[in-house]
């Protein structure tokens, strides 16, 4: 396994730990660069399982849902977006911020409609949908843009042999 994905996930990790203290209110998909990195640099039963582990991780930290509710939000975002990942080229800067906020709208769709059918009490909203459906993508691709990429530029792309 390569070292730098390791420290994309630990990066991941420690924001997740570390944000929420800091800011409360801010709800980041922080494993997302760390998903999509994964969606470029191995299969697609990897991504998965990737995906399982940090919804795992979210579930036994997270007091508000059901254990096992955010697994199955990020399995079936990795299911939808993996194939979507042929659409973007990896080596382009903004692949990781475009596909982090589609990453962000599509679980937050899927949390959404979990939510309807295991609670029945959701209300829509005109601010719900500008809320999680715009400004919150946009919070995670910024926050791809700013941490990931930074700290390891060279672990998004592949060198190419002549």
């Amino acid at each position: 396994m390569n070292w730098r994905i390791l420290g994309v996930f630990a990066i991941a990790w420690l924001a997740f730990l570390t944000m929420p203290i800091f800011l409360p209110a801010l709800k980041l998909a922080y494993f997302a660069p760390f998903l999509i990195i994964s969606y470029y640099r191995y299969g697609y039963f990897i991504a998965l399982f990737f995906s399982y582990c940090a919804g795992l991780l979210i579930d036994l930290y997270c007091v508000e849902t059901r254990l096992g509710f955010y697994t199955l939000v990020y399995i079936a975002t990795t299911v939808v977006l993996y194939e979507k990942k042929q659409r973007f080229f990896e080596d382009n800067a903004s692949t990781l911020p475009i596909m982090s906020f589609l990453f962000g709208v599509v679980s937050t769709a899927f949390q959404w409609i979990l939510l309807f059918f295991l609670e029945r009490s959701v209300t829509l909203t005109i601010d719900f949908f500008v809320a999680d459906f715009l400004v919150m993508p946009a919070l995670d691709a910024l926050y791809s843009l700013l941490f990931i990429p930074l700290f390891f530029r060279r672990s998004f792309k592949r060198t190419q042999h002549f």
